[in-house]
């Protein structure tokens, strides 16, 4: 039975390998397709590195000298041949090296090639060997580099995918503050209109209570068809003074036109700001009950923004 040891000694940053074997055959005794043995030094994460081949002389005594930069490590012999570096690609294939290692595997199947073509050509145990070993170390080089490569790429799917995750809850908050602070400025309109129109109906309940308590103006006393004229100037007058103080107003054929601006609507609602005008302007009209009153709309929203004039009334 075969049997051998090691010596191991660290210097400097590497670690030197003496191993010697006694009564070892040769591996021609186990199949013709076995070609020589092979130390191998294997980590504990499963890293396996060949450190050299162990050639069997004319007694059955081997020995090796070898270093490695490994630190931790235990220490195989296997044999070595050309269905061990088959395995080797076969396993690195398995591992889909072909995707995250391809000119790694290219390059153990180009070994592989080579061996079997110096074999086929009696080529020589050594180039043979050396070749097989060859393909076999990098077919595995191809198995643990694409497996580092399948965790890198599947732990940045990870991130990406946590990352639009995390866009889309940040836009989702977004969208709902944005919609929060709407629906808040919303209603803080809503009160300050109803404020306004609060404010405008108890001044026009004022005036219009002033106004029937105070004596009868010409134009409410009714008169012969012949004095009729000179008291609607007169109320045209006094109408005029009245409203100027408020709104723009303009003396016409067609008789007294207020404008409210542009300006004075939000879309197409009064603004809260000319709630109190257009009160003072109402309480002036309900003093006067015979006057005829006509509200048109010249601008955008022409309809909308007139219905909400008369609604102040």
């Amino acid at each position: 039975m075969s049997k051998g040891g090691a010596t191991v000694e660290s210097k400097e940053g590497q670690t030197e390998i003496d191993a010697h074997f006694d009564r070892l055959l040769a591996p021609t005794r186990f199949g013709r397709e076995y070609l020589t043995y092979v130390l191998w030094a294997v980590t504990p994460d499963g890293l396996a590195k060949n450190l050299g081949e162990i050639l069997v002389g004319s007694s059955d005594k081997a020995r090796l000298r070898v270093t490695t930069d490994l630190q931790a490590f235990g220490l195989i012999v296997t044999l070595v041949e050309l269905y061990e570096a088959r395995n080797a690609v076969q396993i690195a294939q398995s591992a889909e090296a072909e995707r995250y290692a391809p000119e790694t595997l290219a390059k153990a199947q180009d070994l592989l090639r080579r061996a079997q073509h110096a074999q086929d050509r009696k080529a020589g145990v050594t180039s043979v060997v050396t070749l097989a070993r060859q393909a076999a170390q990098t077919a595995e080089d191809a198995r643990i580099l694409a497996i580092q490569r399948k965790q890198d790429s599947e732990l940045a799917r990870a991130k990406e995918q946590a990352a639009r995750a995390d866009a889309l809850r940040a836009r989702a908050e977004t969208a709902a503050q944005t919609a929060q602070s709407q629906a808040a400025a919303e209603r803080a309109l809503l009160e300050q209109e109803r404020a306004a129109k609060q404010k405008a109906e108890a001044q026009a309940a004022a005036a219009a209570a002033a106004a029937q308590q105070a004596p009868q103006t010409p134009a409410q006393t009714r008169t012969a068809p012949d004095r009729d004229e000179p008291q609607k100037k007169e109320l045209r007058l006094l109408l005029l003074g009245q409203f100027n103080t408020v709104l723009s107003v303009r003396d016409t054929p067609r008789g007294l036109t207020l404008t409210v601006t542009e300006s004075d609507f939000q879309g197409t609602r009064v603004s809260p700001a000319v709630y109190a005008s257009l009160a003072r302007v109402v309480s002036v009209l309900r003093a006067h009950p015979d006057l005829t009153v006509e509200v048109d709309g010249h601008e955008r929203f022409s309809s909308e923004r007139a219905q909400a004039v008369r609604d102040v009334w």
